[in-house]
């Protein structure tokens, strides 16, 4: 089952079983790498869920001034996330001309256009590959 039901997180998915000419089976690992919304609507149980799961890093593609708490989200306990490794990667840089230039107006990564936008109908800019090259080795990430 691809949906992942971990307490205060609605859609998320675990991406195994999606094609990928990167791995010798031709489709990711289960269990291996998932996707969701915003890590901090994650309840100290869904965290548990998480790491039972098998979370250890958490790749958050967000801008920076978009990371961090809201109102009504759970308060956590340190804990929680003691293990984690959690590396903030943004894929968006809307104060970098090189980004504005290569994707221009790709509006509020809260809202519609979400940084899966930019990336999948913008041609990628060295300096964005690099960055996913780089993600992919802090990360520890393998598709199979």
């Amino acid at each position: 089952m691809r949906d992942l039901n971990w307490n205060g997180y609605f859609n998320s998915r675990d991406l195994g079983g999606l094609p990928t000419p990167l791995s010798t089976t031709g489709s990711t690992v289960f269990q291996r790498v998932a996707r969701g919304p915003r890590r901090e609507m994650l309840t100290d149980s869904g965290w548990a869920e998480a790491r039972q799961w098998g979370l250890s890093t958490v790749v958050d593609l967000r801008c920076m001034h978009e990371v961090g708490g809201r109102e009504g989200d759970p308060v956590i306990d340190k804990y929680s996330l003691s293990s984690l490794v959690i590396v903030n990667a943004p894929t968006e840089d809307q104060d970098n001309p090189e980004f504005r230039e290569v994707c221009p107006n790709t509006g509020d990564t809260t809202g519609e256009y979400s940084p899966i936008w930019s990336v999948k109908h913008c041609k990628l800019s060295p300096t964005l590959k690099r960055g996913c090259s780089s993600i992919a080795g802090q990360a520890a990430i393998a598709p199979g």
